[in-house]
């Protein structure tokens, strides 16, 4: 079926151009709406993520703050216990007589004849005992001159005169005290 319309041409384009226009001002209208819409949860969004992130920034620096406190902490505590352990090498070695000094200064006094089977050392008084075999009465009375005449190292050198009764084959035994110095390293 036909429709006639019996209105004037002019009239039909009329209510042809309000048709337009109101479907024109409605889409206009309906796109507007809905552009608001997306520009109101865009912002919305925008101030929530902003006031997120003020709040995650704030915690992260908590956080790293905290963490920075506990890493130094154990740095600190690790430092410390290196630290210690050197300090306690340290106090051990100062404390420690430097015993090749006192070797080596008595072994350069001792004779060819001379065998020492013991030496023993009382820190504390720095008195040291030796005893030992000599092949005679003189290399006896060699090591008793060579402890004596050693006066920056030895002092006090107690000679019993057991240790000469013999001629030969003679067992000696000898107590003498140490400088301070010789003991320092």
């Amino acid at each position: 079926m036909k429709t006639i319309n019996l209105l004037p041409k002019i009239r039909q384009s009329e209510i042809r151009l309000a048709d337009h226009f109101r479907t024109i001002y409605l889409f206009c209208g309906i796109s507007s709406a809905t552009l608001l819409l997306v520009v109101v949860a865009l912002l919305g969004t925008r101030l929530y993520l902003t006031t997120e992130s003020t709040k995650l920034s704030g915690e992260i620096e908590v956080l790293k703050t905290a963490v920075n406190k506990q890493e130094n902490a154990e740095l600190k505590a690790k430092i410390a216990g290196v630290n210690n352990k050197i300090l306690d090498f340290k106090n051990l070695a100062d404390a420690t007589p430097a015993w090749s000094k006192v070797f080596l200064a008595f072994s350069k006094l001792v004779p060819e004849d001379v065998g020492i089977n013991n030496f023993s050392v009382e820190i504390e008084k720095r008195k040291v005992e030796i005893s030992g075999f000599a092949k005679s009465r003189e290399a006896v009375i060699q090591l008793y001159d060579n402890l004596k005449a050693d006066t920056e190292n030895f002092v006090d050198v107690n000679y019993p005169l057991e240790n000469i009764s013999k001629p030969k084959d003679v067992t000696f035994q000898f107590t003498f005290y140490m400088k301070p110095e010789i003991l320092k390293q």
